[in-house]
């Protein structure tokens, strides 16, 4: 399978609200970024095509993003579900946080 992203992903864990369009109340976390998504862990997951608004809790200052789930797997026999997420806005805020991160 080709891989078609941008940028390399990085293990991130930090804590998310998540849900369709400005009813992020879903609780989660991140597992990794790259610099135009995220990957999130939660009890559950929403459905690829959907929009989605993600509350990123990095720092001082929480980021809220806005995007579209690609892909999903859901729960299965006490697993957490699991979803990417690819974020159409506040691109520039991702990136920072990514590039922080990223740095040696």
């Amino acid at each position: 399978m080709e891989n078609k992203r941008n940028s390399k992903r990085i293990n991130f864990k930090e804590r998310v609200k998540y849900g369709h369009t400005d009813r992020p109340n879903t609780e989660g976390y991140s597992y990794n970024i790259s610099k135009s998504g995220i990957a999130i862990k939660s009890y559950k997951a929403l459905t690829p095509g959907s929009k989605v608004s993600v509350v990123l809790y990095s720092g001082n200052n929480p980021i809220r993003l806005e995007g579209e789930v690609m892909w999903n797997s859901p729960s299965n026999q006490g697993a957490q579900a699991q979803m990417g997420v690819r974020i159409l806005s506040r691109t520039n805020e991702l990136e920072k946080v990514y590039n922080q991160i990223s740095q040696p």
